[in-house]
């Protein structure tokens, strides 16, 4: 019996073994693949790409478990990058990024940060939590806009969804902007449309509540001076800003079922 209950437990360690580095592998490939798709954003040139971790990243990295929901991933020895937006454009190779993905909606960027990733909208808020932007089965998913979002991208609320992975790519960095220094030093996100760039200066950083009927998950009829009003009396990081026409906001899990991180920021006039 003994024996018996050895030789079970060597086949599924096995088995684990094989679906971790089977997982390390597709996620390390995914990565690879978007950096390569960013140089699609002007003046994104590899020469500039540099390395964000820092060292209590690196030590942090040695974990094998990701925070994003149920999902355990061991993690790479590989850096993660980030994209200089120095002298950018307001428009991008659309066509390219089309053809590569035709649910393809926009380019979501953090200056200072590994996020730099293209952004899918779709019917389904289900399909890439576990696919890439190639379609390709991937724990790491892709960055989409709520598929409930009334107006798409130009939504009042622009909710964005995309996994906190424990080796910081997706969301992963969001975590950061608990941080006062963090938050001081990264105030705004760029959306890279079509036609046009759009920035937001990111006005809170909150934990709160996953149950979307909540205003924090409104999309619209709302008013914007009260969204913005009640997101900073739950925030752990404010900035002051005036009004804008749109808001956008980045959620990512926290480990808790019951939680979202949410970052939010206001469309600069």
């Amino acid at each position: 019996m003994q024996k018996f209950a050895k030789f079970v437990f060597l086949v599924v360690f096995i088995v684990l073994c094989g679906f971790t580095v089977q997982t390390i592998f597709s996620s390390t490939i995914s990565q690879e693949r978007y950096n390569q798709l960013a140089y699609e954003i002007p003046n994104r040139k590899p020469e500039i790409r540099q390395s964000i971790l820092s060292t209590d990243a690196t030590q942090e990295a040695q974990s094998k478990t990701s925070l994003d929901d149920n999902i355990n991933i061991e993690e790479t020895s590989s850096e993660t990058t980030m994209i200089s937006t120095e002298e950018e454009q307001n428009n991008i190779n659309w066509e390219k990024l089309k053809q590569e993905n035709n649910d393809f909606a926009g380019w979501l960027n953090i200056p200072g940060t590994n996020i730099s990733y293209p952004v899918v909208m779709t019917n389904d808020n289900d399909y890439y939590l576990s696919h890439d932007f190639w379609k390709k089965k991937s724990a790491a998913g892709t960055l989409f806009i709520d598929a409930y979002s009334p107006e798409g991208i130009d939504t009042t609320n622009l909710i964005i969804y995309g996994h906190n992975m424990k080796n910081r790519s997706m969301f992963g960095n969001l975590r950061k902007f608990r941080e006062t220094e963090w938050f001081n030093n990264h105030s705004t996100i760029e959306l890279f449309l079509k036609n046009e760039t759009k920035i937001y200066t990111i006005f809170s950083v909150r934990e709160v509540s996953s149950d979307i009927n909540t205003l924090n998950y409104s999309f619209t009829g709302f008013n914007i001076v009260d969204y913005i009003n009640a997101a900073q009396n739950q925030s752990i990081q404010k900035r002051e800003v005036y009004t804008g026409e749109q808001i956008i906001t980045l959620s990512t899990c926290v480990g808790n079922q019951s939680k979202r991180l949410l970052i939010s920021g206001i469309l600069n006039q």
